[in-house]
């Protein structure tokens, strides 16, 4: 695989919605199917992270989740860190518990 391709499939950060497309305009639709695959499953991986690991180091399930953090891995992230990891209110900051 050209490295030009790697990159551009590695580069989703799970916002799947973008970047298959683009992926699949400048490289073909293979490679937008294959960027949509490997987002979903960053986004899978990263809920399983999250429930696994979430109460100790939530900061990791963030790095996974890429762009879904602040959408549908939002409520696994507030739900599974503990308070320390949060402001007293209970409001999330920018994707982060503050």
């Amino acid at each position: 695989m050209p490295l030009k391709a790697e990159l551009a499939l590695s580069s989703g950060y799970g916002w799947f919605s973008l970047s298959s497309v683009m992926v699949a305009e400048a490289l073909g639709k293979a490679y937008g199917t294959m960027a949509l695959s490997i987002d979903l499953l960053r986004e899978l991986l990263a809920f399983v992270i999250l429930y696994a690991l979430g109460r100790w180091w939530p900061l990791v399930g963030l790095a996974a989740a890429g762009a879904t953090a602040m959408d549908s891995s939002l409520p696994i992230i507030k739900a599974r860190s503990v308070r320390r990891h949060r402001h007293p209110d209970g409001r999330m900051v920018g994707g982060f518990s503050a």
